[in-house]
């Protein structure tokens, strides 16, 4: 059986999951960014409590995927295992 999808390309598309849900960081994100560019932000109209309920919900999700994922962390001890 042949992998359609990459271990990489599943992992960067968690990762943009997980900046597309995670509502404070965007907001986080987007004031900096003005800052940077000297601008002010408009009003942003807040969410829905069902819409930030289920963007909350999908961050959790992909939070816990990537959690799970072993792919961004190394192993130092068992690298170095055979060295000492």
């Amino acid at each position: 059986m042949t992998r359609t999808v990459t271990d990489r390309s599943l992992h960067t598309q968690l990762l943009s999951y997980r900046s597309l849900f995670d509502v404070g960081a965007a907001k986080t994100k987007a004031v900096a960014e003005a800052k940077r560019r000297g601008e002010t932000l408009g009003e942003v109209p807040p969410l829905s409590p069902a819409d930030a309920a289920d963007l909350s919900h999908l961050a959790g999700l992909v939070r816990a995927r990537l959690d799970a994922s072993a792919f961004d962390r190394v192993d130092l001890a068992s690298l170095f295992s055979r060295v000492a």
